[in-house]
């Protein structure tokens, strides 16, 4: 954008990561918001944004365990959720593997139910989403269990980049799993049965997708951050500038971002036939 540094201003298109400059009058962000307005040409208007809406309060992150089994696990449907004994306890997002219940909640999806070509015959494919804190959550454990610095006194180290290093969560995690399956009378020695796996941690979703804190589901859902107390679907300083995704309004969850999406193309429509835009 040409934004000015008093954050008035107006898109005049994209620069790809290539260097390539696409002309546009409207752009419409499916990025993260706070993204999305660090990628405002490092204005004064789109650094400021950016800061207000990375310290706002963030949804759950998920660990996504991606299990290829030598076996097909009968017990599973397409859809299966798992609920922790521990009703209080299990809503606690995990900062630590110390913090992480013997049998946490999570939810599984086996496509081969449906599609048997997502499995060669007679295996599966199972992937686990594994709810635990986002990447702000867990630094702000760390700073309390060490008086405030950042090397965490929380059982996960912080990177030379000051974020968070999931790995011990993620064993802590697959364990759980694990045993949570054999109690549910699932498969008795899940991980045995793993021919491979492949893991995408909150860092990993941040970095992929342009997800602030690695939380999956945007901003939260506190009484602060409802409705109309989320960015809206139209920037108020940036003309032809418009936000849609988890973190806009209405709010996160696939029903409410597609309301969103269609809230920020009514919105593009009615502003392009006023000539705002």
């Amino acid at each position: 954008s040409d934004s000015s540094s008093s954050g008035e201003g107006r898109v005049r298109g994209v620069v790809l990561e290539s260097g390539e400059a696409l002309a546009a009058d409207l752009v419409v962000s499916n990025v993260d918001v706070p993204f999305t307005y660090g990628l405002l040409g490092h204005t004064q208007y789109g650094a400021a944004r950016q800061r207000r809406v990375t310290d706002q309060q963030y949804s759950a992150a998920v660990i996504a365990y991606n299990f290829c089994v030598r076996r097909r696990l009968d017990r599973l449907n397409h859809h299966n959720v798992f609920l922790s004994g521990q009703y209080e306890a299990a809503w606690q997002r995990a900062t630590s593997p110390s913090t992480l219940l013997p049998h946490p909640n999570f939810y599984v999806h086996c496509p081969a139910r449906t599609d048997p070509g997502a499995a060669p015959p007679g295996c599966d494919s199972v992937m686990v989403l594994l709810p635990v804190a986002n990447m702000q959550e867990v630094q702000a454990a760390a700073k309390r269990n060490s008086g405030g610095s950042s090397s965490s006194g929380s059982g996960i180290r912080m990177g030379a980049d000051g974020k968070p290093d999931y790995s011990a969560l993620i064993d802590a995690g697959r364990a759980a799993i694990a045993a949570t399956f054999k109690q549910a009378g699932v498969c008795g020695d899940f991980l045995s049965l793993v021919e491979r796996e492949v893991v995408i941690d909150p860092g990993e979703w941040r970095r992929r997708y342009a997800i602030e804190h690695g939380a999956v589901f945007g901003l939260s859902h506190g009484l602060d951050q409802l409705a109309l107390f989320r960015p809206a679907v139209r920037d108020p300083k940036v003309a032809g500038l418009y936000l849609v995704g988890a973190s806009a309004r209405p709010g996160n969850g696939v029903p409410l971002v597609m309301i969103s999406a269609r809230l920020a193309v009514q919105r593009a429509m009615q502003d392009v036939a006023a000539g705002v835009v």
